[in-house]
């Protein structure tokens, strides 16, 4: 049910996730990154380049969830505040709701509101998370992009070249040699 509403609203973002190497079957397949670094290497350093290319993508994992959630926190809180000054809330209302901030969307609604109060602050709770996870999005997009750009220019045409031709055939996991 829920897959059919995102094929519904997203086709193309649908079709993307589908066609990228590592989210397809599980991830088996080796990414293209992958592929160059370890054609890059000579064959008797093949491990070391496995190794040091898995702990750099997973120290980079680390440290991209890290800063994107304090960035989604930090954004989420400035755009509720900036809605909550707005509203005539009592002060320990205010007080309560700002003490669980951290908790995003899930932040509870305090009790003792009447119904008016209680929908403005859900709308406002809404509308600063829907705001937060757009930034974290764009942000990683624009990362994506410069990536991108910093591959297109450093790595050599003829080596992205033999990258894209070992992906064409079979594509290489961890268990097979890269090819000479």
């Amino acid at each position: 049910m829920a897959g059919a509403a995102v094929a519904r609203r997203g086709p193309l973002l649908l079709k993307l996730a589908v066609s990228v190497p590592p989210l397809r079957d599980g991830g088996h397949r080796s990414s293209p990154n992958y592929t160059v670094v370890l054609n890059s290497v000579a064959q008797d350093r093949v491990g070391t380049a496995s190794g040091i290319n898995n702990a750099v993508a997973r120290v980079a994992g680390v440290l991209a969830i890290a800063a994107l959630g304090i960035m989604m926190v930090s954004t989420f809180t400035s755009r509720l505040n900036r809605s909550l000054t707005g509203m005539s809330l009592p002060p320990g209302v205010l007080q309560q709701v700002r003490a669980n901030e951290i908790k995003l969307a899930g932040l509870p609604i305090p009790a003792g509101l009447n119904a008016a109060a209680e929908t403005a602050l859900k709308e406002s709770i809404a509308t600063a998370f829907v705001f937060a996870f757009r930034v974290v999005i764009i942000v990683c997009a624009g990362l994506s992009i410069a990536a991108t750009a910093v591959a297109d220019r450093m790595i050599p045409r003829a080596a992205a070249e033999d990258g894209a031709s070992a992906q064409a055939g079979f594509p290489l996991t961890d268990s097979e040699p890269p090819a000479a």
